[in-house]
Formats: structure tokens, sequence, C-alpha cells
């Protein structure tokens, strides 16, 4: 396609409402940015996002041989006892989408620093939406959970018909919440005693409770926890349809703020933005793409074989990075006193120079035993920093077990 084709084409589209494949068509070209020498395609004001050292090296760390081992060893015996098949197996998760979308790129004069693109606002309000799709592609309706303490049928304005709504004060998912979302799940996928149903999520507390637990049982749910801080490598949700979702979704908004110029997103467009995103990602390609990805179904024992090789980090590296910052306290408080001693002793040693013509005896010795900074000047107290002392390791664990019910008994029992 020539530029002269690309641009009358990348036109059309625009002036359908599809603004943004004008900046993807351009992007496209061979040797764009050949041609086009005063232009550039950027990012309006892109923030950089950091993220704690703490909670890197966690998701390093928990990603290893040992825990990987331990979940496809549970999910073999799983799949061994009842044998799952591919539209009786499911990942759930949940995922944040917020009422100000993030921008995509966009054409700009080359060598303009600041582009400029209308947002719905400084910091927006998040809703969870809670998804789940099996290993053939069957995606159970998702469920939104509203940052608000009363439910308002407007929220579902726009809505599939089958997708429900619930409200937190944080916004975010609880046991409470989680129990509902499994009658929803229970009444979507209906298993019985004859085919069951896995269900593949992460370890999150409001995932574990006791009235979840006796809607396993109940319903015959056989629930796989996955190991901690490995959804990157792991949930299928996460590698291939949530980063495709939010895309589609910020796309949505951009169009949004386009045809509606002044008009700020809230909570009561969100649904129907996200359910226009949903309808044209959720497809049976990702799904399936997911799975095989994280090596759950079909079911590949030695699909982070080499990845897992290529990670060194063990825990004693991560001890030793952890307490660095004390290390490094007390090596510069080392080197301030011999820097200190030694400049001491070099200004001594000068002026013993400059009295040389003095009939005066002075020992120039140096001392033998060393001198504490404690000594010379004021030293502040640092005071030792203490961490909360963390609870039992997570690991992966079959939920609908019984040792599991035990546990959870026990821990009602301590809290009532």
């Amino acid at each position: 396609m020539r530029t002269r084709q690309a641009r009358i084409a990348a036109g059309r589209r625009a002036s359908d409402g599809k603004l943004g494949d004008l900046a993807s068509a351009l992007e496209r070209l061979g040797g764009g940015k050949r041609r086009h020498v005063g232009s550039r395609i950027g990012n309006p004001e892109e923030r950089n996002t950091l993220v704690s050292a703490t909670e890197e090296l966690r998701g390093i760390t928990a990603f290893n041989a040992t825990e990987v081992k331990l979940f496809f060893d549970q999910l073999e015996a799983l799949q061994r006892k009842h044998s799952f098949s591919s539209h009786h197996i499911f990942n759930i998760d949940e995922t944040g989408i917020s009422t100000v979308q993030k921008n995509s790129k966009i054409l700009a004069p080359k060598g303009l620093k600041q582009v400029a693109k209308a947002t719905s606002g400084e910091r927006g309000v998040t809703t969870t939406v809670v998804c789940a799709v099996s290993a053939n592609g069957i995606y159970v309706p998702p469920v939104f959970i509203f940052k608000r303490k009363r439910m308002n049928e407007l929220l579902l304005k726009g809505c599939n018909n089958d997708m429900i709504a619930t409200v937190s004060d944080s916004g975010w998912i609880n046991e409470s919440i989680f129990v509902d979302y499994l009658h929803h799940f229970i009444s979507f996928v209906k298993p019985t005693k004859e085919e069951p149903v896995l269900i593949i999520l992460d370890n999150h507390e409001s995932h574990i409770s006791l009235g979840a637990y006796k809607l396993f049982r109940e319903h015959n749910l056989h629930v796989l926890s996955l190991p901690p801080h490995v959804s990157h490598k792991m949930q299928p949700l996460d590698l291939t349809f949530f980063s495709s979702l939010k895309m589609a979704y910020n796309r949505e908004c951009e169009l949004y703020m386009v045809n509606k110029p002044g008009k700020r997103i809230t909570q009561y467009e969100v649904g129907e933005l996200f359910t226009n995103a949903y309808n044209k990602t959720a497809n049976i390609s990702k799904a399936v793409s997911g799975f095989r990805a994280a090596g759950i179904y079909p079911i590949n024992t030695d699909k982070f074989k080499k990845c897992l090789g290529n990670i060194s980090l063990d825990e004693s590296n991560v001890s030793q990075i952890q307490e660095s910052p004390t290390s490094v306290r007390e090596t510069a408080a080392e080197q301030s006193l011999s820097e200190l001693i030694d400049s001491q002793s070099q200004n001594a040693t000068s002026t013993l120079e400059n009295q040389t013509d003095m009939d005066v005896t002075i020992n120039t010795t140096p001392p033998s035993t060393s001198v504490l900074l404690a000594e010379i000047t004021n030293v502040p107290v640092i005071p030792n920093i203490t961490t909360s002392k963390r609870g039992n390791k997570k690991h992966s664990q079959i939920l609908s077990s019984t040792p599991t019910k035990y546990k959870l008994e026990e821990k009602q029992k301590k809290t009532s």
C-alpha cells in the first residue's frame, strides 16, 4: 500500500469514527519515518509506573521450579481422577478498569515535547470486573463491582443482558462478593456429579473462605489455586485476554471523548464502554492460546523448564538484597570514619612540616589503636529497621479438599 492510498483509507475510517486507526495506518507504512521526517508517533504525557523492589523480587522468587512442580502435580492428579474436558476447565480472575482511560499514541510534529490529549479526568474511579473463561473458549458473563454504597440499575445501561453488577466500599472483591459470584458462575456452567468442573484461580484471600468451600463441595467444583505472584506466567486470562481487553476499552473511551466533547466518563458509562470492548475481544482463539501458554490445557509440565533454568535467584540472595540498605549505611559510616582520620592525619603532617624551623619536638607517629567515630564527633543513632513478620508462605493448593476445610474452620474459630 502506498502512502497516498494509506492516507485515503485512514481518512475514510476516521470519518466513520475510527480515529485511532489513522496513527496505526501511518505507522505500518514501510519507511514511514523516512517519508514523514517532520513527524513522530508518541505517547501523550507518558507516566512511568514505579514498582517496589520487594514486590519485584517476590515475583521473581515465587516463580520457581518447586512451586511450578507442585502446581502441575496437583493438576495432573485432578485430571487423572476426574478426566476434565476442555469445556469443563475454567480460569477465574479479576481486573480493574478506570473512568480515566490510558491514551494511545498519536501523530504529532517532531520535536514537540508535550502533546495534549483529552482524558475524562485527573484521577479515576476503579471498577473491578470478574471474568471467567474455559479452555475451549466459553466465556462466563462478567460481573462488575462498583465502588459505591448502593446499587443502581442504570449502572448496567448498555451491557449484555446476562451481565450483572454489585457494589462494595472499596470497589474490590471480597469473600462475600466472591460467594455471590460463584452462584452466578454455577447458574451459567451447571456442573454435575457426572461432569464436574475444574476452576483455576489465584490464591487471593477473597477466594479462600468457608462459604466458598461449601459451594465447591455442594456443586461439584474442584478448585486449584496458582502459586503466589505467578499470574504473569501461569494465569490464562492475564496471558492473552486482559491486555487486549484493556486496550480495546481505552479505545472505546477515546471515541467517547471525541464524540461527546466536554463530557466526562462516569460509572454510568463504564458498563457500556466495557461491553463494547468485551464483545470485540472475547473470542475462542484468545482463550485457547491462554490455556496453552500457561501449560494447563493440554497439560505441559515442561512448559517453563527452559525459563526456570535461567532463574538463579534464590531465597538467600533475596534476603541479602533486602538487607542491603542497612549494609550500605554501615559501609558509608566506615568510609566516613576512615576519610575523617586520613584528613586529620594529613593536616597534622602538613602542620609539622611547616614547623621544621622551630625547636619543638612533636611525636608524629600515628596512634596504633583505631579511633572511634563517636570520640571525634557526635554520631546520630540510626534506629534498627524492623519489618513486620509475614505469615506462612502460600503455595498452590486444592481449595476444595478436606485439609483446606480444617484450616478454614480453625481460622474461623480464632476470629470468632
